[in-house]
């Protein structure tokens, strides 16, 4: 069940290497966080917490890893901050958006308070 190359208690590995084209894996890691922290930052509206949740994400799925040798991965802090870079490009693009859509109108607030104005 475990892949043949690692071993079923193995350590995580602590290293802090950034993505590269040859890298493969890590950009791949980068390039899978993008479009959901893209969409839930417009969605929400609220970018700072789709970075802070999406990293935390992230962190507690190299936890499980680590914390679960059984399934067979391993847990890589490269793997998390390459998905926190994936999120970070995603929140930017996001912002970007959203500033170029402008502020909500009355319509599209659908909590909106509506008053009578008299």
């Amino acid at each position: 069940m475990l892949p043949t190359e690692r071993r079923a208690f193995e350590r995580c590995e602590v290293a802090w290497t950034l993505p590269t084209v040859g890298r493969v894996e890590l950009a791949a890691n980068v390039v899978l966080f993008v479009a959901p922290a893209l969409f839930a930052s417009v969605a929400t509206r609220r970018p700072v917490l789709v970075l802070v949740a999406a990293s935390a994400l992230s962190a507690l799925i190299e936890t499980a890893q680590a914390l679960a040798p059984m399934i067979g991965r391993s847990c890589s802090t490269n793997d998390w901050l390459s998905n926190t870079i994936g999120v970070a490009i995603g929140v930017l693009l996001a912002m970007v958006t959203l500033r170029l859509a402008g502020p909500l109108k009355h319509a599209e607030r659908p909590n909106a308070v509506i008053r009578d104005r008299q």
